[in-house]
């Protein structure tokens, strides 16, 4: 005997969600705009969480200690990822020298670009510095010690292969 009675039917599970008080909103604001696109929440959500997978960019956290000490989060994808501030230590010449530096050279989903300095020794602050294209950053920091020509550099290049190598993608809802 076979049961036929699933058969061409669609079958609705509903999932629990636990979602952080701090994270609310967000989901708020997602569930509005599904209903405005008429689609249910969890599609949605899987078409942004496709979408974003598919940009291959990542949330990046960089600690920062002015105006005060905090975190920052963006989104994005590092062109020259940093190493550990006592990494940088270590194979630097001089302990408080350009080459103690740690830095990092990111490029925004917004298509912005962040400069992330970071050291070892408190006393010398860890910097984020935000610009709106790669030339300004080049004509602020590329005759900076700590960050050097060979690092803006292969930020470059690297800006350059990702996208030569990107696919466009357009999302469609048919």
């Amino acid at each position: 005997m076979t049961n036929n009675s699933a058969v061409n039917h669609e079958l609705r599970a509903l999932w629990p969600l636990s979602v952080p008080v701090d994270e609310l909103r967000t989901w708020q604001r997602a569930a509005a705009a599904a209903a405005d696109a008429s689609m249910p929440l969890g599609q949605f959500a899987t078409a942004a969480l496709a979408e974003k997978l598919a940009s291959g960019d990542n949330v990046i956290s960089v600690w920062v200690d002015e105006p005060q000490p905090h975190e920052e989060r963006f989104g994005g994808h590092w062109l020259i990822e940093p190493e550990s501030a006592s990494d940088a230590m270590t194979g630097a010449d001089d302990p408080v020298g350009p080459d103690s530096w740690s830095v990092g050279i990111a490029e925004t989903s917004h298509g912005r670009f962040v400069l992330a300095l970071a050291h070892y020794e408190p006393a010398l602050a860890n910097q984020l510095h935000v610009f709106d294209t790669f030339e300004q950053l080049d004509a602020e920091f590329g005759t900076d010690e700590r960050v050097g020509h060979e690092k803006l550099n292969a930020a470059r290049e690297r800006m350059t292969q990702r996208r030569a190598e990107k696919t466009l993608v357009i999302w469609r809802d048919i």
